[in-house]
C-alpha cells in the first residue's frame, strides 16, 4: 500500500470511528485536562495526535482503534497533565514531520514504511524538541540521503554487498534515529541537558558510520579489515579505508556543528567529546561488522554479502549471529557513542 492509498483509506469510516476516544475526552477536556487551553487548541492537538497514531497503526499493521485507546493513555494524558505538550508547537511539528516524510518518499529517500516511521519519529522530535532537536536529525538525514544517492550513481555495483542501500525502510529509520526519540522523551520530562548531548553523540555515530560507508565506497579504493588490517574486498562488512575514515570524521563534525547553538559546554570540550564519540561509534560498527554481524554467501557466484538474495537466488548462511543484521549494528554504534560520552563525563568530570 502506497501513501496515496493510505490517505484514501483514512478518509473512510475507520478513520472517523477510531477517533471516538478523543471525542469522548474532548467534551470535558477544557475543564478536566488543561483549563488554560481553548477548545480549538485542544481540537487541533487531537487532530495532530490522530495523524500520529494512525501512522503508528499502519506501520505495525494493527487495528487503528485499538492503537488509539492504548496510545491515548501514554502520550496524551501523561504529557498534558505534566504541562509538557504545547499544542501549537506539537501541531506544527506534526505537520512539518508529515511534509518531510512525504517529500522524502517522493524523492525516493524513503520507502513507504520508512516514510511512516520518519513521520512518527519526526513528530516526536519536532513536536517536543523544536529546532533544537530538529536541526541535528535533519542535517543527518538530508545530507546522508544526498551522499547516498551520489555514491549510488557513481558506484552502484558496490550495493551487491550491502543488505540495504539507497532507499531507507522503517528499520533503518528506527536504527538511526530511534535512540533520539527515546532521549527527547526523557529530556521533556527532566529538562536535563545531558540527554541532548547524548542525542548529538548518537547521531554523530550513525552519521560517521553512514558517511564512512558512502564516501569510502564512492569509488575504488584499498579497503582493510579493521581487526587484522588485511586487505579485503571493498564493501565487505568490517572494512575500513582512508577515505572512509575521513568520511566518518567529516560526518561527526557536521553533526557537532548542527547542535552547537544549544550546547552549554566549553567549545573545545564539546567538539572533542562529540568527535571522539562519533568516530568511536563508527569503529564499533566496523568491529561488529567484521566479527559477529551475519554474513551470507551467494550460491551462484560465491560472493560474501549481507543480502539474503543475490543473483536472484536465496543466499546461504556464511558466518556471524543471524539476529545481528546491519540495522542492529547501527543501533549498537549509536548506543556505544552514548556509553562513551557517559564514561568520559564520569572520568574527566566534565
Amino acid at each position: 500500500m502506497n501513501v496515496k492509498e493510505i490517505i484514501t483509506e483514512l478518509m473512510g469510516k475507520n478513520f472517523v470511528s477510531s477517533l471516538s476516544p478523543f471525542w469522548l475526552i474532548f467534551s470535558g477536556a477544557e475543564n478536566v485536562i488543561m483549563p488554560e487551553l481553548s477548545p480549538f487548541e485542544i481540537l487541533l492537538t487531537l487532530l495532530a495526535l490522530s495523524m500520529f497514531f494512525i501512522a503508528l497503526a499502519y506501520l505495525i499493521n494493527a487495528n487503528i482503534q485499538y492503537i488509539f485507546h492504548l496510545s491515548f493513555l501514554f502520550l496524551f494524558i501523561h504529557l498534558f497533565l505534566n504541562n509538557l505538550l504545547y499544542p501549537l508547537n506539537f501541531c506544527i511539528g506534526v505537520m512539518f514531520a508529515g511534509l518531510v516524510a512525504y517529500i522524502s518518499n517522493k524523492l525516493r529517500f524513503l520507502t513507504t514504511s520508512g516514510s511512516l516511521a520518519t513521520f512518527l519519529l519526526a513528530s516526536i522530535l519536532f513536536g517536543l524538541g523544536g529546532l533544537k532537536w530538529s536541526v541535528p536529525i535533519l542535517s543527518f538525514f538530508i545530507l546522508s540521503s544526498i551522499i547516498s544517492k551520489l555514491r549510488k550513481r557513481n558506484n552502484q555495483k558496490i550495493d551487491e554487498y550491502f543488505e540495504k542501500s539507497g532507499v531507507r525502510d522503517h528499520w533503518q529509520v528506527l536504527a538511526n534515529g530511534g535512540v533520539g526519540g527515546l532521549l527527547i522523551i526523557l529530556y521533556t520530562y527532566t529538562q536535563n541537558e545531558l540527554f541532548y548531548l547524548l542525542n548529538i553523540a548518537s547521531l554523530a555515530a550513525v552519521c560517521a558510520d553512514t558517511w564512512a560507508t558512502e564516501l569510502g565506497t564512492y569509488n575504488n579504493t584499498n579497503t582493510y579489515n579493521i581487526i587484522n588490517l588485511k586487505k579485503v574486498t571493498q564493501g565487505r562488512s568490517g572494512g575500513i579505508s582512508v577515505k572512509g575514515t575521513f568520511g566518518a570524521i567529516l560526518g561527526t563534525i557536521v553533526i557537532a556543528v548542527s547542535g552547537l547553538t544549544w550546547i552549554e559546554l566549553p567549545l573545545l570540550n564539546y567538539f572533542v567529546l562529540i568527535l571522539s564519540a562519533g568516530v568511536f561509534g563508527s569503529m564499533v560498527d566496523s568491529v561488529i561488522g567484521a566479527t559477529i554481524q551475519v554474513q551470507h554467501k551467494c550460491v551462484s557466484c560465491g560472493k560474501v554479502t549481507e543480502k539474503r538474495m543475490h543473483c536472484e537466488e536465496e543466499t546461504s548462511y556464511f558466518r556471524g549471529v543471524k539476529l545481528i543484521n546491519n540495522d542492529i549494528v547501527n543501533f549498537f554504534a549509536s548506543i556505544s557513542a552514548i556509553i562513551f560520552i557517559i564514561i568520559s563525563i564520569i572520568i574527566f568530570s566534565i
